[in-house]
């Protein structure tokens, strides 16, 4: 739909691919032969009511500079919205969600305390599926307390799927899922490398702190740090990892690798969910 560029790495502009976004369709890239790095300044914004499909032709990096997150598309709705965001073929580096809400602990105190909302250094959706193909994502950073915040890369709430397919998590960093954390989403995850990413926050997110002030809901306790590479809640149908390696990711509390709250059984009609490992690999975790 959109070609970015005329050439030259100059006339890849942060502002003409700002603007192919906004529109939607498929972005492409016409740099020239050498990689070309686009730093952002604010989040590139894709529509919610289109699909979106950005290709770098293994040529682009896209560069939030430690201060934005880099991609986001978000609609108030709950798992009914069948469009999607792709990434494919490009490098996002150092993206970053610093969070809202914070609240200081309480001394000593079990009492939830940290980043109220937030996550997905790189890319964060709403009831918008994503779809991730050839990426690296490197050096990424989502909020580092908190109960339920997530995702040092990727932060998918409230959305059907996300789906990655031969793509490199390394160095990655959130409270929850030092690389993903998702939300009431279906994630399927295939021939994928996780290394070197890290949950950051501790003690957990747990109910029953009583005498404790509502934070996210009542009664809730801890600031999270977990799922060292991955983290899920929630009562979507399940995760499956095929032909994927995790190695060297550390938690600030519960799963080095993977950690998921699963809610079949606590809430009436919600069905059975599953992890499917195929040919995967977990080690140093």
């Amino acid at each position: 739909t959109t070609v970015v560029g005329t050439g030259t790495a100059a006339s890849c502009t942060e502002t003409a691919l700002r603007t192919a976004v906004a529109a939607g369709g498929v972005i492409t890239f016409n740099c020239g032969s050498g990689i070309t790095t686009i730093a952002l300044s604010a989040p590139l914004v894709a529509p919610t009511e289109r699909d979106t499909v950005i290709d770098g032709g293994h040529r682009i990096v896209l560069d939030g500079q430690d201060r934005t997150q880099i991609l986001i598309a978000a609609r108030q709705n709950f798992r009914a919205n069948d469009r999607y965001v792709a990434v494919q073929r490009l490098t996002m580096i150092r993206g970053r969600d610093v969070g809202t809400g914070f609240r200081p602990r309480d001394g000593e105190r079990l009492c939830a305390w940290g980043y109220k909302e937030g996550g997905g250094g790189a890319i964060s959706t709403r009831d918008v599926n994503v779809r991730v193909w050839g990426v690296t994502f490197e050096g990424n950073h989502g909020p580092e307390i908190g109960p339920d915040v997530a995702g040092g890369a990727i932060y998918v709430a409230g959305s059907k799927s996300l789906i990655v397919v031969n793509s490199t998590f390394r160095g990655n960093s959130a409270s929850n899922g030092g690389a993903i954390g998702v939300l009431h989403v279906e994630s399927r995850i295939f021939n994928t490398v996780f290394e070197n990413n890290r949950a950051t926050g501790m003690l957990a997110n747990f109910a029953g702190a009583t005498g404790c002030p509502p934070f996210n809901h009542e009664e809730q306790g801890g600031a999270g740090g977990l799922g060292g590479a991955f983290y899920s809640d929630g009562f979507d149908p399940g995760d499956t990892f095929s032909g994927v390696r995790m190695s060297d990711n550390r938690s600030g509390d519960l799963g080095g690798a993977v950690f998921r709250s699963a809610y079949w059984g606590n809430i009436p009609g919600v069905a059975r969910q599953d992890i499917s490992w195929t040919a995967t690999t977990l080690e140093r975790n």
